[in-house]
């Protein structure tokens, strides 16, 4: 599977600008994620979160998740809105003490000289949690 993980990524350099992103609130709490989708202009990617093994899998295009609960966009929302616009510059799946690769790590370029964005999303108890880096 990290395999998979790592071509996956390396493929949203060929995707374009990013147009948005949604994620999976499980049973419509916004704490608990367990799949984020990103809308590149020619690539769509879906991250899960998988409960079994706390572990990033990946899926290529739209897909479907029987859980109960409810796609939400977030592209306009803090954090996320930072990122719209921007280009995968570089993209990294992490893995942790144990072996499991448990987080994804994409460095997005913005147009108009605006820098980049960092954004990280970590699988703790079969939940994603989101991050944006910054450097210090």
């Amino acid at each position: 599977m990290e395999r998979e993980l790592r071509e996956a990524l390396d493929r949203i350099h060929e995707g374009g600008q990013l147009q948005g992103a949604d994620v999976f609130r499980f049973q419509g709490d916004q704490n608990f994620v367990t799949a984020v989708r990103f809308w590149f202009k020619q690539y769509r990617i879906t991250f899960l979160a998988d409960a079994e093994e706390d572990k990033v899998t990946v899926e290529c295009g739209l897909v479907a998740i029987e859980d109960e609960g409810e796609w939400v966009d977030v592209s306009g929302q803090p954090g996320w809105s930072e990122c719209i616009g921007g280009e995968a510059a570089w993209a990294w799946c992490m893995t942790n003490q144990c072996g499991y690769t448990d987080a994804v790590r994409i460095e997005l370029e913005l147009p108009n000289d605006r820098g980049s964005r960092i954004v990280e999303f970590v699988v703790v108890a079969s939940a994603f949690r989101f991050f944006m880096a910054s450097e210090f």
